[in-house]
């Protein structure tokens, strides 16, 4: 029996269109052991699927405190629906805040700690194998 190598959750994630507005956006948060750093959410808009990447780290600071600048920031709020923690997303192309059920997100993140925890994300990463491949792309 192999050991599962991705963790995913549907969730549900509020955008905030004004103080009183919200829209709900279902998405899909993902995390590979191949790729031990980062978090993909999937954004499932209805027209086209939006990918974000960013750190586990800044996930797993940004429940706690604020954190991150630029194009995503993270911080945990006391909101409407109980403790939340609010996504700051800025691209070229637009800016959303977001909101998502705090207690979702840690159940989230405990499991992809099950898979690989804090510390020992450099283990899982095949450096040699990477090498190898930028190697063989060069003698091309």
């Amino acid at each position: 029996m192999s050991l599962p190598t991705a963790v995913r959750a549907e969730l549900i994630l509020r955008m905030v269109v004004d103080h009183e507005r919200t829209i709900d956006v279902p998405c899909s948060f993902e995390f590979r052991t191949e790729e031990p750093f980062a978090i993909q959410v999937t954004f499932h808009t209805g027209t086209a699927d939006i990918a974000w990447i960013f750190a586990r780290d800044l996930l797993a600071e940004g429940m706690n405190r604020p954190s991150g600048e630029g194009d995503i920031v993270i911080w945990p709020e006391h909101g409407e629906h109980g403790q939340i923690v609010l996504l700051a997303l800025n691209s070229p192309t637009g800016q959303a805040v977001l909101e998502a059920d705090r207690a979702m997100l840690e159940v989230f993140l405990a499991r992809t700690y099950d898979l690989v925890p804090p510390g020992l994300e450099n283990a899982q990463i095949d450096v040699t194998g990477w090498i190898d491949a930028i190697l063989q792309e060069g003698v091309k």
